[in-house]
């Protein structure tokens, strides 16, 4: 009994440190979490079938349904028997359930990297100060699988230092706020100010270095920090106004697709709808589909397996559900004798999902003395007793 209350709390904690793993979408908590879960569950069986056995002869009510009160009483009496019956099966649908879990944490995961990687579905660069950049979002947002289109200045500014070996580089002026509807992943925006530029890593600036930015109209003396997300240089547009003042600069569409972002036609209706075959489109959503269409295979062939191997644990306990039906010879024709009908008797079988019981090993001593949570041990009287 200890045995089996410690499995339940070990089961539970497993399942708190699984929703954890996929909460976080990390997928090795997820994993430690489903193998705590697992061995839990096998050590609490006996402890859980026995609760399950009162619940259905709660629920069967004794006098209204009769075979499920006789199923109860037999479980309760025998949890060992069910607990090695159910054992294979749910082992399987675990291990299965918790494949899919790990799968889903993955793509997850992947998805999320991804997001912050290629935070714009699709960006449309070359647009010049002159050219009417309300317009050409406007027709954006009507070309087919557009969701979001928003405008960008961006501003060609010195540097001072860099160890990149470079003197200029290109900034976006971004509001997080206004351009929070078209982006996947906000992390290339983490930490953005009006002290600091934020830029990925290989610019070669350390986190935290002092550089000055110096513009057509004014510098700023800002302090970097080191994203991991695929933005770019990014500057707030206090930041740009202080460089270019209200001179116009150059823009860039950036533009937020329907769904997971994969569909590649939605790039070319952006073109057709542009009219503009100067103006720079790329998108994402190459990438985006070759990682899902991976995903999507491996998750075929993980499916595909777990089926198989449901099959065969089906067909054990099929197979141990007949030689449980043979044991139980003398168990049935008291039954039917009695009045019990056939399909009654099959659904006692079908409700204890039995498996070789104790009193197999306890021929011509009481069955009912045999002990449940070591039915390996010997028997003591000289009755048998069926149900």
């Amino acid at each position: 009994m200890r045995t089996a209350a410690a499995g339940v709390v070990v089961a539970l904690i497993g399942l708190g440190i699984t929703w954890l793993g996929m909460w976080a979408q990390v997928v090795i908590y997820t994993a430690v979490g489903a193998v705590l879960m697992v061995l839990g569950v096998l050590a609490g069986l006996p402890l859980l079938v026995v609760g399950g056995a009162r619940l259905v002869e709660w629920l069967g009510g004794g006098a209204r349904r009769p075979v499920l009160h006789l199923a109860a009483r037999n479980l309760a009496r025998n949890p060992g028997r069910a607990a090695a019956t159910t054992a294979s099966l749910l082992v399987t649908v675990t291990v299965g359930a918790t494949l899919l879990s790990g799968i889903a944490t993955t793509n997850a995961s992947m998805n999320a990297i991804m997001g912050a990687s290629a935070p714009v579905d699709i960006r449309v660069d070359g647009i010049a100060a002159a050219d009417d950049a309300a317009a050409l979002a406007a027709r954006a947002k009507t070309a087919d699988g557009v969701e979001q289109a928003v405008v960008v200045p961006v501003l060609d500014v010195g540097i001072t230092p860099s160890d990149y070996e470079i003197d200029e580089i290109t900034v976006s002026a971004v509001d997080p706020a206004e351009v929070a509807p078209v982006l996947r992943s906000d992390k290339g925006l983490e930490g953005l100010d009006d002290d600091t530029l934020v830029l990925a890593n290989d610019y070669g600036l350390a986190e935290g270095a002092a550089v000055t930015l110096t513009g057509s109209r004014g510098s700023a003396e800002l302090t970097v920090h080191v994203a991991e997300a695929g933005l770019g240089p990014v500057v707030t547009p206090a930041v740009a106004e202080e460089l270019t003042g209200q001179e116009p600069t150059a823009l860039s569409l950036w533009v937020r697709t329907a769904g997971d972002g994969t569909d590649t036609s939605v790039v070319d209706s952006v073109r057709d709808v542009l009219q503009r075959p100067d103006l720079v489109v790329s998108t994402s959503a190459t990438e985006r589909a070759s990682f899902n269409n991976q995903v999507s295979r491996i998750v075929t062939i993980i499916v595909a397996v777990l089926a198989f191997t449901l099959l065969i644990t089906l067909s054990g306990l099929a197979n141990t559900t007949d030689v449980s039906v043979l044991e139980r010879f003398r168990e049935i024709g008291v039954l039917r004798a009695t009045g019990v009908q056939r399909g009654q008797v099959r659904r006692l079988f079908i409700t204890e999902r039995c498996s070789p019981p104790c009193w197999a090993g306890c021929s011509g001593r009481s069955w009912g003395r045999c002990s449940a949570w070591r039915p390996w041990l010997p028997c003591s009287g000289s009755t048998p007793r069926t149900a």
